[in-house]
């Protein structure tokens, strides 16, 4: 019976973790570009300059990166919260 009573506890942790998701995704990008501005003017020989290091990675890739990465763990959650419903049907 206690086992009942505590069938919405993992509900609501998804949803509020749905909205820290959404924040994190609304706000990201605004603080990467931010930070991006932000940096100082780099010398012409410095190895942090894009113009003499062409592998450096930039603000979008690796966001784009990051993205895909959260929305596979959001689902890997949603898909074994539904396997823990399932098992305590049976």
């Amino acid at each position: 019976m206690a086992r009942d009573s505590n069938l919405f506890a993992p509900i609501i942790g998804t949803a509020i973790g749905a909205l820290i998701l959404v924040a994190v995704f609304m706000f990201g990008p605004m603080v990467g570009g931010t930070i991006e501005d932000a940096m100082p003017a780099l010398s012409a020989d410095s190895q942090w300059n894009t113009t003499n290091n062409a592998d450096l990675p930039d603000g979008a890739s690796t966001w784009t990166t990051i993205a895909g990465l959260l929305v596979l763990c959001a689902i890997v959650v949603i898909i074994s919260i539904v396997f823990m419903y399932l098992k305590g049907m049976m």
